[in-house]
This record gives C-alpha cells, structure tokens and sequence, in this order.
C-alpha cells in the first residue's frame, strides 16, 4: 500500500521510461509499413479531392466579377497546370527510385522502394525528411 502511494506522488518525469508496450504494439503489426503506405496514398488523394473541390468553387463564383476573373484565368492555364503537375510528380518518383537506388543501403528512410518515395515527397513538400 505504501508503495502504491509512493508511486502515486511521484512525478511524471521521475519515472523510468516502460517501452515494453511500444514493442507490443509494433510486434502485433507487423505489416506496420503497409498500413503507413496505405494512409499517405489516402492523403495524398484527399489531397487531390480538396483541389478539386476548390476547381468546383471556382466554377460556380461566376457571379460575382473578381471572382469569375480568377476562374477564367485558372481555366485558361489549367493545361499547362496539370502538365507541370504531372512532370512534377513523374520527377518525384523518378527521384525517389533514384534516392533508393544511391541511399538504399546507408539510409533507413530510402530502404525499400515506396518509402524512398514517400520521403522525397515529404521532403519536397514538407522541407525535412520524416523520422520513420
């Protein structure tokens, strides 16, 4: 009992540090990278799913006169966006497989395939390269 309330008034950072229960959790998923592919390819789509909800916005202010000169302007350039879009995402990948091929062996973050490609992403958009 005594021990109980001893434990009770000791802080928090007092406390030796217990990983045992990270080392369960990351035992039972195995597949842990699989599912952590599988919710950045979720993002990344929500992603695109609020571009083009902001598209569909934009469409229907065309009442309103500034407005409908920024739709027109982005519907003029909308090509030559989606195909700066389209060279910028085929570049990234082509640097992800690159960074794996270079990197693979010496760095954890470019040691399979789809998480080199995550990392160049991220450290594209982000500015830093995740911790994984």
């Amino acid at each position: 009992m005594v021990g109980a309330l001893d434990a009770a008034a000791t802080p928090r950072w007092a406390l030796e540090d217990d990983l045992s229960g990270i080392d369960k959790l990351l035992s039972n998923y195995e597949d842990f990278d699989a599912i952590s592919a599988a919710f950045t390819v979720y993002f990344l789509l929500q992603g695109l799913n609020f571009a083009l909800m902001l598209l569909r916005i934009m469409l229907t202010v065309r009442f309103h006169k500034k407005l409908n000169f920024t739709a027109d302007t982005m519907s003029e350039c909308g090509q030559e966006l989606g195909h700066f879009l389209f060279l910028f995402f085929y570049m990234q990948i082509y640097f992800g497989i690159l960074s794996h091929i270079i990197f693979g062996v010496r760095i954890g973050s470019y040691s399979t395939l789809s998480s080199a490609i995550l990392s160049t992403m991220v450290l594209a958009f982000c500015g830093k390269e995740p911790v994984l």
